[in-house]
């Protein structure tokens, strides 16, 4: 899993359905084939509206995590629902200075603070095996938001810390493959004037580019849980494509998706205009069913895997 930048910095347009296409000029690929079952059971969603909060996925038992002064937001389950990384000290925008990545347990408990440094770090998400964080980290000022952003892992306890990307322009929203073999993100300035999706290396070597199918930029992106689709959005539509076939598919109104663990399910931010709120919410790409889970502000939201004790 948003999975994720924060959605507030997008503009609120809205562009027409787009239907299922085929990708253009896209190479024939490989779907990633995970080590790690495709059908775990679905757990928690945690979101963040200013804290960070935990809900079912029916809407009941929210729980607050986090009760700071300042914003917490980005959560990103670990891979066996046992703790959750998120960027803590946050500010209003994505790369607000001296906001850190840190980590708790599954309700809370437990904080550590992992990041220590002067700039903005933001978009944590966790190895499949558990034992890295990858995030992105921007080494500029506040006036520069559309420079020097680049993507970062470090080890869960914090240490070993090593930049995987140095383009002097913008990367954001990495997310790694089931399998661990490519880590997923949006960059700016690598070949696309409108930023699109590229993969890469987790030691940041092999960057390619993943995917370029319509004039609004993609980002957000999320792997499915068995490697074969890549969740995104393009101009506030929530797209899904599928790796095997190259063929693309506009799913909804919406931002930052995050699949269901059992990869029935995509959470996602949707936004009302005219009622000026935004939606946490659902839907079944199965048979395009949607359901709302929460109403409130800027959701950023990662679904968690059941855990495995339950």
């Amino acid at each position: 899993m948003m999975k994720k930048r924060w959605p507030c910095l997008l503009a609120l347009a809205t562009v027409a359905s787009v239907p299922s296409l085929p990708a253009q000029g896209a190479p024939e690929r490989d779907a990633v084939v995970s080590s790690r079952s495709p059908v775990s059971r679905a757990g928690k969603i945690a979101f963040s509206s200013h804290q960070i909060l935990t809900i079912n996925p029916n809407g009941t038992d929210e729980n607050r995590l986090t009760d700071t002064k300042r914003e917490n937001r980005s959560p990103a389950w670990s891979p066996d629902g046992t703790k959750i990384a998120f960027v803590c000290r946050g500010g209003y925008y994505a790369y607000a200075r001296r906001q850190e990545i840190c980590v708790m347990d599954a309700d809370g408990s437990n904080r550590v603070r992992l990041t220590f440094d002067d700039f903005g770090d933001d978009a944590p998400a966790w190895s499949p095996d558990g034992r890295w964080i990858v995030f992105t980290r921007n080494h500029g000022d506040a006036s520069e938001y559309d420079t020097m952003n680049e993507i970062h892992k470090m080890r869960v306890d914090g240490s070993d810390e090593q930049q995987l990307t140095s383009n002097t322009q913008y990367e954001a929203s990495p997310s790694w493959s089931p399998d661990g073999n490519r880590i997923a993100f949006y960059g700016h300035g690598l070949g696309r004037l409108d930023g699109g999706i590229y993969t890469m290396s987790p030691d940041g070597s092999e960057v390619e580019p993943f995917l370029d199918e319509i004039d609004e930029y993609e980002d957000a992106p999320d792997w499915s849980p068995d490697g074969t689709k890549l969740a995104y959005d393009a101009g506030w539509n929530v797209m899904v494509y599928d790796i095997a076939s190259g063929v693309t598919s506009r799913l909804v109104h919406g931002i930052a998706p995050s699949w269901s663990p059992d990869g029935r399910w995509i959470v996602y931010q949707d936004f009302s205009e005219r009622r000026q709120k935004d939606y946490l919410r659902k839907i079944r790409p199965g048979d395009g069913k949607v359901v709302t889970i929460h109403k409130g502000r800027g959701y950023v939201a990662d679904w968690g895997p059941a855990p495995q004790d339950d």
